[in-house]
């Protein structure tokens, strides 16, 4: 079932029917809207807790407020004449609805009227076959005012079995063929208006059973399909083979229970929504005159004005041409249209901002090197436009407003280096560099580094060692990569004369094989290793990491020293240890 508390979008069709796209609404509490786009226009669904309470849109051509009012003889023309001219004088626009209750309509007739406005419209969407869906959680202050709710499992059960497409209930039977159904018991059939609608179908699925054979016990194969498909979509249909289905005695072609059409009266009240007051339906038949007036051309006149949208819907004239859109449609739609323009964004700035830190300049802006300036500009010119914060209100998710941020800043510093000769040609060089690869701020804090290590050294040769130590300390978190502020930070260490010998040697020694593990062909680096290699007695390591630094730098002076007085003291030992007993303290004669 889909999740709708994220935004969504899809074909209608046979990956999802608007019929499932209700009742996952339905199943997941969902408050928002679910726009369709046709080619007669958009139509807009509105749902608080998963209940229809409003609809709107250019796509509804029919079924306006005072259409269903005059048909069931609730207001006269007079009133509805009246109160569509106050409506269009009021630069608020306000809903037909309450200008109608300002004439003296009956409060309860106005939200009768519109919950058989949403069932009727509802209904009308459950017929569609084909159109593009976007789904967008969160209510707008208007609809909160306008809406009126109805019951979700009234409007889905009627609906289906009396309006869907027999290209949707064809597809569901086909995932039948060879299965038998079985009731689960769920949540879903504890909910009175459900159960009661779906009576003659649930009775006969407490066992196991065929579903054609349903069909022909029922009598009403739309019913049948339509009631299957609500509990296989909710989960409290268990199909196995067919094999294991029971025979329903006596099958025999019943008439099936009356269905609330979609001209019926409805409930007033539904599962976790706000109840409101409503009586008996007097719905008039279809066909029905409209109340008499004094007037016959006032009559036909208000009837015609009656197609006008009401509670703020959107409608089209009788001959199809268009009207102007009321105010309160206009922020409704607006509304919805702009927090699913919003969640499509915020998918492209989550695609954009993926990996952005570790892009150049020329990947941000999706060019290559050899773009020209004009190109380039027309890029970016996109790009900041489609990013720029201020594409999103100030109400927009915090998410959303700092990712455009993030990314307007990275597109300007991309499109301000690339945009000038000296400052690209600059940029380049350093993507060259492997040590950089074009980051610019990384080549900044390696010059500062570089500036913190030679001060260090000045300080190595005053021996400062503990001011050589900080500035080397510096430079190693300018530029962690760089072995030599590493190695010189050690012998610093070790060098100083008050630092407590054996752990000051231990500490150089770690680092230093750190250092040479980076930057094993560097003289000074071995250098340093071979002297404290030294200091620990370890003579024949050391003098193997002299001789690496002299061959590195053949020009090493002290590496050369140390080699000749190793080798010396190496050689003296060995002499040593060959003399055997006490002769070995005596020279020969």
């Amino acid at each position: 079932m889909l999740d709708l508390s994220a935004p969504q979008e899809g074909e209608l069709g046979e990956a999802a029917w608007f019929s499932e796209l209700l009742l996952a609404a339905l199943a997941g509490a969902f408050t928002g809207g679910i726009l369709v786009a046709t080619p007669e226009g958009e139509r807009v669904a509105f749902f608080r807790g998963g209940h229809p309470v409003h609809t709107g849109g250019r796509g509804f051509q029919s079924n306006y407020l005072g259409e269903i009012l005059l048909e069931a003889q609730q207001v006269t023309a007079e009133q509805l004449q009246t109160a569509l001219e106050q409506q269009n004088r009021d630069p608020n626009h306000p809903p037909l609805g309450a200008c109608l209750v300002a004439r003296g309509a009956d409060p309860n007739d106005i939200k009768r009227a519109v919950q058989q406005q949403t069932l009727r419209r509802f209904a009308e969407l459950v017929a569609l076959t084909q159109g593009r869906w976007q789904s967008a959680p969160g209510e707008s202050a208007r609809v909160r005012d306008l809406g009126v709710p109805v019951d979700g499992w009234l409007t889905l059960t009627s609906a289906l079995v009396e309006h869907a497409s027999d290209l949707e209930l064809k597809a569901f039977s086909n995932e039948l063929l060879g299965k038998s159904v079985q009731l689960v018991p769920t949540g879903l059939t504890k909910i009175e208006v459900f159960q009661t609608a779906a009576e003659n179908v649930l009775r006969y699925l407490t066992k196991p059973r065929k579903p054609d054979q349903l069909e022909r016990a029922v009598g009403n194969r739309r019913q049948v399909r339509a009631i299957l498909k609500i509990l296989d979509r909710a989960n409290a249909l268990e199909q196995g083979p067919a094999s294991r289905g029971i025979p329903i005695p006596k099958a025999t072609l019943l008439k099936g229970v009356s269905f609330p059409s979609s001209s019926s009266s409805v409930p007033t009240s539904s599962p976790g929504t706000e109840s409101t007051s409503t009586g008996p339906s007097s719905s008039a038949p279809s066909g029905t005159s409209s109340a008499p007036s004094s007037s016959p051309s006032s009559s036909s006149s208000a009837r015609a004005d009656a197609r006008q949208p009401a509670s703020g819907l959107v409608g089209a004239s009788s001959d199809g041409g268009s009207r102007r859109r009321p105010a309160a449609t206009r922020d409704i739609t607006a509304d919805l249209t702009r927090r699913m323009e919003e969640a499509k964004l915020l998918k492209e700035v989550r695609a954009f901002a993926q990996g952005l830190g570790e892009k150049n300049h020329f990947e941000v802006l999706g060019v290559d090197r050899n773009t020209d300036a004009a190109a380039l500009r027309k890029t970016y010119t996109l790009l900041a436009k489609r990013f720029h914060p201020d594409a999103v209100g100030s109400d927009a998710d915090a998410e959303l407003s700092q990712g455009l941020k993030e990314i307007s800043a990275r597109i300007n510093e991309a499109y301000e280096v690339l945009s000038d000769k000296e400052s690209r040609a600059e940029y380049v060089a350093l993507l060259d560099d492997k040590r950089f690869l074009g980051d610019a701020r990384k080549a900044a804090r390696v010059r500062d580094a570089d500036v913190k290590g030679q001060m260090g050294l000045v300080m190595l040769r005053k021996r400062d060692f503990s001011r050589a130590r900080e500035l080397f300390s510096q430079a190693m978190e300018l530029d962690p990569d760089n072995a030599m502020h590493k190695a010189h930070f050690a012998w610093a260490l070790f060098a100083d004369p008050r630092s407590e010998r054996a752990s000051a040697t231990e500490k150089a020694y770690i680092l230093l094989l750190d250092a040479v593990r980076v930057a094993g062909k560097d003289s000074t680096i071995r250098t340093y290793l071979g002297q404290v290699l030294k200091a620990q007695d370890r003579a024949k390591e050391a003098l193997t990491h002299f001789k690496e630094a002299v061959a590195i730098d053949p020009k090493n002076a002290e590496a050369q020293r140390e080699i000749r007085l190793l080798t010396q003291r190496l050689e003296k030992s060995k002499e040593t240890q060959k003399k055997p007993g006490l002769g070995r303290f005596f020279k020969k004669p």
